[in-house]
């Protein structure tokens, strides 16, 4: 099982947590926070997925897994993840004191319908 990749930042009373997960749908990820420890895994799904021989193979989708120690006690009950362009992000709030839980991601998008990320330069031309 491969180590899944994350940036960790924390921004004004949250903690922001973002992994590349290219190809998954939310039902193939589970996101658990216990105490200060933040864990992620995810389930290989799709075309390619199983032991096939691959004529080139320069990616994949998984399985994944990760825990990272959390810089601060976070609220895992008022937890946002969200995944969109083949990224999560998992965006839980600071608290005085650590709550544990599994974080339900109940559908697809950016944030409470705000873009959070960076979208970079467009590469098409202007029509």
């Amino acid at each position: 099982m491969k180590r899944l990749p994350v940036n960790l930042y924390r921004h004004n009373n949250r903690v922001v947590v973002t992994a590349p997960s290219p190809g998954l749908e939310p039902a193939n990820m589970l996101i658990e926070v216990r105490g200060r420890q933040l864990s992620m895994e995810q389930e290989a799904r799709g075309p390619g997925q199983k032991r096939v021989e691959h004529v080139r193979r320069e990616w994949s989708t998984g399985p994944a897994r990760r825990s990272v120690v959390l810089p601060a006690p976070v609220d895992a009950r008022r937890a946002n993840a969200t995944y969109d362009n083949g990224v999560l992000t998992v965006i839980l709030p600071v608290a005085p004191k650590a709550t544990s839980g599994v974080i339900e991601m109940p559908k697809v998008g950016t944030a409470k319908g705000r873009a959070i990320r960076h979208v970079g330069r467009e590469l098409r031309a202007a029509s």
